[in-house]
């Protein structure tokens, strides 16, 4: 199912690149240490921050997600924990953060798949994909905004690019992952459209 709300931008990685530095380059100054990955790999993702210092509809959804899943026969056979990061359990986060995968693992399955990515590569990632068996995540989220009776993607507008305060609608789907020693829930966005911004008081501590 295809959801849908607004929320207010906190930050972003790179739209691009993500958190994917190949080994000898630069990563961007906010990017953490501990989250640079320099191989194409299931890790590699692009994370998207949504303020919830006032506002806390994406938690209430997320517990909400997590109440159903867990309530439904042969989830989580394994009993495994909760993951403990962006649990809902700290009240004083004030950024709710959603992610996609950057890239896929190539099979003989998913040539068609690769075949419909329709935005044009970094140079980083389009590397990746010639040299490693991983391609570039045909439904990377995309950004638009309204002009007149249709969607404009953003780097065609004033301004060119996502910033901390805007007010943005988006689409996303959830996804829930029970890996090796526990499991957790994933917002993933499909569009974002800018549709205004907030007054900088109302956004971050």
């Amino acid at each position: 199912a295809i959801l849908h709300t607004a929320a207010i931008w906190r930050w972003n990685s790179d739209l691009e690149t993500g958190n994917y530095i190949p080994v000898g380059e630069v990563a961007p100054a906010k990017l953490a240490e501990s989250r640079v990955q320099t191989t194409p790999s299931s890790v590699c993702q692009f994370s998207y921050a949504f303020d919830t210092r006032h506002d806390k509809a994406l938690w209430d959804a997320q517990r909400a997600f997590e109440e159903l899943a867990q309530a439904t026969p042969g989830f989580n056979k394994g009993n495994k924990s909760r993951r403990t990061w962006q649990d809902g359990n700290d009240a004083s986060v004030t950024a709710y953060v959603m992610s996609a995968q950057m890239f896929f693992k190539r099979t003989k399955f998913t040539s068609k798949r690769e075949a419909s990515v329709s935005y044009t590569l970094h140079p980083w990632i389009s590397h990746a994909t010639k040299t490693t068996s991983y391609f570039a995540n045909p439904d990377r989220p995309k950004f638009f905004e309204p002009f007149k009776d249709e969607l404009r993607a953003i780097e065609d507008c004033d301004p060119d690019h996502i910033r901390t305060g805007d007010l943005v609608w988006i689409s996303f789907f959830a996804e829930f992952i029970v890996g090796l020693n526990n499991w957790s829930t994933t917002f993933t966005p499909y569009e974002i459209v800018r549709v205004g911004s907030v007054a900088p008081e109302l956004v971050g501590d």
